[in-house]
């Protein structure tokens, strides 16, 4: 081994590291086990693509690694990672579930990696992953890697505030690279701190870390902060270049989000040729699931349940495909279809956190909800926790709808719950930097004027009584006609988002309806 780390350090100042840098921060290319230099080679040189360049570009280099050393554990595990990256999750497992085989031949730095990894990747059990991330960290001090891993599943549980410290404490060790930079800014987005997250891209493109996902965090964050002009430019950053059917994606979100639906249809439906066209189907499934999940909420069931099918069919076998079809055939009341994809995911992915601890209960509940059972949809989303409920369950994006939120909020709307409704729904405002240009955070303003009108006495049918399941914002009683007041500015407010949106969409036209009622 001792040879091996003399030859990883004299190939690290070859490709343009300083001989302070090789000492200071020779994990993990001196803790690999390969027998072939050549291989090696190819392995940092997909490091320093993926940084540059973003995952497309290290895979080629991570796929001659393997073929110049077919026992090469850890070019497999950089393969599956970035493949995972990409939103290939099917073959990212393929690539990690065939290392776990190799561990046994692999260093103790490897076999820790290896097994963080699988956790995260394959069994998906969070609360394993984060144990051998945190006796990585304390074995292998000056490695910046698990640092990255950590603040990754931390995203995910919801725990911003803790991504936000691994990934600076990940960026002290290793400076330039992306992952990083990338995790402390969403973080930073998540928490509100927006221009902290801005100053965050800026010092990695400062870096020349330059590649599309740091591009779409732009994206996001000018949405974020209104500014349409930055909004133009970072789409116009992807003319020309790889990862094209993401901005379509973000951009078809920002549609819908003002309730242009005929354009965001046409967006997603460029999203999804586009990634098809890269030979990424999978990647292309969450944006059919995302638009089912869209149409659901705006009403249009039929146009749900055709695109949840069209999305599964690009990617069977992809989970969080899978469990957004599940959502939103539950929403538009499919309940058959919902509760035979539900299974599915409980028998495929027994151990995986977010699978049953977020989208199995929200599922459940979409269900009861549609069958007009709100008590039993409120209890069922008691058992997602939080802050697993705010966190970031699509790996493919720094976004998160929270619908898990927003359903309680309607279930405590259908069981005539104003303020409890209202406490829900102001959780969506409250957390814009995480929902973003989700639907959902456009129609919290309507689940908003809902909840006041409950409140001010004016709603619909009474139906089956929901428990009150701990406090909520909002719940002091409010006079009448202050909830009245409330109600009308609430509805307003949607109404001015949406004041170019499609005349046609269901939900559009409940609202206005509702409105009129209150005058």
């Amino acid at each position: 081994m001792a040879g091996q780390r003399r030859e990883a350090a004299k190939l690290r100042e070859e490709l343009g590291e300083s001989l302070a840098s090789v000492q200071e921060f020779d994990t993990p290319l001196n803790q690999v086990t390969t027998s072939s230099l050549d291989a090696l080679k190819a392995l940092s040189l997909g490091w320093k693509a993926k940084d540059e360049r973003g995952p497309a570009a290290a895979l080629p280099f991570y796929q001659r690694a393997i073929e110049l050393d077919p026992n090469f554990a850890f070019a497999y595990v950089a393969l599956g990672v970035q493949y995972n990256n990409l939103g290939q999750t099917v073959r990212a497992r393929e690539y990690i579930i065939k290392v776990f085989a190799l561990r046994a031949r692999t260093s103790e730095w490897e076999k820790l990696d290896i097994a963080g990894v699988y956790y995260e990747t394959v069994t998906r059990e969070l609360a394993k992953a984060c144990d051998v991330w945190q006796e990585m960290i304390a074995n292998f001090p000056r490695d910046g890697l698990p640092y990255s891993h950590l603040s990754e599943d931390r995203m995910m549980e919801g725990d911003y505030a803790a991504g936000v410290e691994l990934s600076r404490q990940g960026l002290r060790l290793d400076p330039n690279s992306e992952a990083y930079y990338e995790n402390q800014g969403a973080d930073l987005m998540a928490l509100g701190r927006l221009d902290e997250a801005r100053k965050t891209f800026e010092e990695a493109l400062s870096h020349k870390l330059d590649y599309p996902d740091m591009h779409m965090d732009l994206y996001s964050l000018a949405f974020l902060a209104g500014d349409i002009q930055d909004m133009a430019k970072q789409a116009a950053w992807f003319e020309g270049k790889p990862g094209r059917h993401e901005i379509f994606w973000g951009e078809a979100d920002t549609e819908a989000y003002g309730g242009k639906l005929g354009r965001a249809r046409e967006l997603t439906r460029r999203a999804v040729e586009e990634a098809v066209r890269a030979d990424n189907p999978e990647a292309a499934a969450p944006w059919r699931e995302d638009a089912a999940l869209r149409e659901a909420a705006f009403g249009n069931a039929a146009e749900a349940r055709r695109e949840a099918e069209a999305g599964r069919r690009l990617a069977p076998d992809n989970r969080d495909a899978e469990a957004q079809a599940a959502v939103g055939y539950a929403w538009s009341g499919d309940e058959g279809g919902a509760r035979r994809l539900a299974s599915q995911l409980k028998k495929q992915f027994p151990l995986d956190t977010l699978v049953n601890d977020y989208w199995l209960p929200t599922i459940d509940a979409r269900t009861e909800l549609a069958k007009n059972d709100p008590a039993a949809a409120v209890d069922l989303l008691q058992a997602i926790s939080s802050p697993l409920e705010l966190g970031m369950p699509i790996g493919l994006v720094d976004i998160a709808c929270l619908y898990p939120v927003y359903t309680r909020g309607e279930a405590y709307l259908a069981a005539r719950q104003g303020s409890a409704a209202a406490g829900e729904f102001q959780k969506i405002l409250r957390h814009a930097g995480i929902v973003q240009n989700c639907a959902t955070a456009a129609l919290e303003r309507l689940g908003l004027a809902r909840a006041y009108a409950l409140e001010a006495g004016r709603g619909g049918t009474t139906v089956r009584a929901v428990k009150n399941h701990g406090s909520h914002p909002g719940e002091t009683p409010v006079p009448q006609q202050a909830a009245l007041a409330k109600a009308r500015a609430a509805y307003q407010d949607f109404f001015t988002l949406w004041k170019d949106a499609d005349p046609d969409i269901p939900i559009l036209k409940q609202a206005k309806g509702e409105f009129a009622k209150l005058k």
